[in-house]
């Protein structure tokens, strides 16, 4: 059975209805888990079948809660375009392979790399069964992960900084 984890702020933009639907599938084979903040909007979402944890306070902390529940995969189940993505880029520093939707920066990230797999938000339990039923799959992408040189949190902070920096200066 998959250990699976939602990481980062769940509220309906991210997929709060999505992992709601998903954690209530019980065809599914997955333990779910979430880390990180809920909107109090999750309260009429709860189910018994995911262990919600909370908001983690650093990178470190993450990674320790990812290596004690033996995560597999990370969902990502936005259902908005995001420009970015700070988590993916935690995710995959860690090695876990990431279940995103076909939308925004996640789905551009996922193509580039290969380091993960993309679907509709309405076929994410049909892919987690797949992925389930084919366990080197995972394997695969942790391999690709180990080859895929990920921008540290660091080098990507001092980079934006420079890069709002060079804007500001060139308005």
């Amino acid at each position: 059975m998959l250990n699976v984890a939602y990481v980062g702020a769940l509220y309906h933009p991210k997929g709060l209805k999505t992992l709601y639907y998903l954690t209530n599938d019980f065809t599914v084979p997955v333990n779910w888990f979430i880390f990180g903040w809920i909107t109090d909007h999750y309260k009429q979402y709860q189910c018994d079948n995911a262990f919600v944890y909370g908001p983690y306070k650093t990178t470190c902390e993450l990674y320790d809660l990812l290596d004690y529940y033996n995560i597999d995969i990370v969902i990502m189940p936005n259902e908005c375009p995001e420009s970015f993505s700070y988590v993916l880029s935690e995710i995959w520093e860690y090695k876990i392979p990431v279940l995103g939707t076909d939308r925004g920066s996640v789905c551009s990230r996922i193509e580039q790399t290969g380091c993960g797999w993309i679907c509709n938000p309405s076929k994410m339990g049909e892919k987690l069964k797949w992925i389930n039923d084919n366990p080197d799959e995972i394997e695969k992408i942790v391999n690709r992960l180990y080859d895929y040189d990920v921008t540290s949190i660091e080098k990507m902070h001092t980079d934006y900084k420079n890069l709002y920096a060079k804007l500001i200066h060139d308005s």
